[in-house]
Parts: C-alpha cells; sequence; structure tokens
C-alpha cells in the first residue's frame, strides 16, 4: 500500500506575553487563524496597560523603529521601510461592493495607480497572504 499524505499540523503560535486561554472563542479562533496565515514567530497578547506600552515602546525604539521626539510629552517618531508593500499603491486591495466607492476610474480607461479594486465576492476565493511575518516578526493581538 502507497504511504499516506499527512495533512501538516496546524500551526500553534508561540505566546510571548498572554494567555490566548483568556481570549474569547472568536477572538482566539481569529488570532489563531492570522497566526496561521502570516506564520509570525511569536504571538503578544496586549492587556492595554501602562507597563506593556513602556516594554512595547522601549522595544521598539531599542531596534530602531521608532524615536523620541522630546518636544512633546509621549511623542514620537515612526518611519515606515519603503520596501514595505503597505507604502506601494499598485499592491494595496480595497474590498467594497461597487469599485467606484474605492478606486477612481481614469479617464478613456486602463488601470488605475491608486491601489486595486476587489469584490468581497473574489476576496473570499482570493490568495492575497503569504507567510508575511516568517522568521522576524511578532503578531500583536489587542
Amino acid at each position: 500500500m502507497p504511504p499516506q499524505l499527512q495533512s501538516p499540523a496546524p500551526m500553534v503560535p508561540r505566546v510571548v506575553y498572554g494567555d490566548l486561554g483568556d481570549l474569547s472563542a472568536a477572538v482566539r479562533d481569529f488570532v489563531e487563524a492570522s497566526a496561521a496565515m502570516c506564520q509570525p514567530d511569536a504571538v503578544h497578547i496586549c492587556d492595554g496597560s501602562e507597563e506593556e506600552n513602556r516594554a512595547v515602546l522601549a522595544h521598539l525604539e531599542e531596534q530602531g523603529v521608532i524615536k523620541k521626539l522630546h518636544k512633546y510629552h509621549n511623542c514620537w517618531l515612526a518611519r515606515t521601510d519603503p520596501r514595505d508593500v503597505a507604502r506601494v499603491e499598485s499592491k494595496t486591495v480595497i474590498v467594497t461592493r461597487e469599485q467606484r466607492d474605492a478606486v477612481p476610474r481614469p479617464l478613456g480607461g486602463g488601470v488605475s495607480q491608486l491601489g486595486r479594486w476587489m469584490s468581497p465576492e473574489e476576496r473570499e476565493n482570493a490568495v492575497l497572504w503569504t507567510p508575511c511575518q516568517h522568521g522576524y516578526n511578532t503578531l500583536h493581538a489587542n
């Protein structure tokens, strides 16, 4: 008899802060599905405390992601990486029922440079995600 192929085990995220068990079933399912899709190295369940806020800000500053602006209280400068896909309009997908609600149509036809439109039905069948967080990131869930 030929060997049977086994489905890969679902990814169980490594929680570095918080407890998935403290979340409601719907939120827990959403976090687990997001972790399976994005494949982060870890998951941080946010509690919203001031201590957590200070720790996250200190970590981001240490990593060079943000810079404290001393002129104002609790003011930070955050710059995005120019290679970040969110900055590339041609790779941005906007999902609405009607195209005119989201993306203007260029005069004379053609493709809009302000984003790509997709209907909710198309979105249901589309594969838009790759393991975008695999190997270098933590998924933060509020």
